[in-house]
């Protein structure tokens, strides 16, 4: 059963008055897509599936917080030919400073997390990312 659960964050609740029923909105980080797609489908007019919603963690999400940010300054950073050089020759990895994919796979690979949004809930990959940017803007600093 657990091979069928993706967790998600509800963002919208509407009435459809018409239908007479509610509907509820789920968000989950888009790199879970096609996980999503292959585990359920795309919805079909002709057959309804039944699921279940289960509450999770008690906690807000974090919405503006330094994990927020952290994963807006990766996103930007992996655009950053200068950033994706740096690891390259910093982190001995083989890979294209200006190809995008190549440096946000890398960057996964050193924090240990399958997309940046698990920032949100890995301490310790927040704790690498803001160490691994630092020394960043300190060498770059330092010419």
């Amino acid at each position: 059963m657990s091979e069928t659960i993706i967790s998600g964050t509800y963002s919208h609740f509407q009435i459809l008055k018409t239908r007479k029923v509610a509907q509820m909105v789920i968000e989950f980080p888009i790199e879970q897509g096609e996980q999503f797609i292959s585990k359920f489908g795309l919805p079909n007019t002709h057959e309804e599936k039944w699921v279940a919603v289960a509450w999770l963690r008690s906690q807000p999400v974090e919405t503006n917080g330094k994990a927020s940010r952290a994963i807006q300054q990766a996103g930007i950073m992996c655009k950053d030919i200068a950033f994706g050089t740096w690891l390259r020759d910093t982190r001995k990895f083989q890979i294209n400073p200006a190809n995008e994919t190549e440096v946000q796979e890398v960057l996964r690979a050193i924090l240990g997390v399958t997309s940046r949004a698990d920032m949100r809930t890995n301490d310790d990959a927040l704790e690498r990312w803001e160490t691994l940017y630092e020394q960043f803007k300190r060498q770059s600093e330092a010419g």
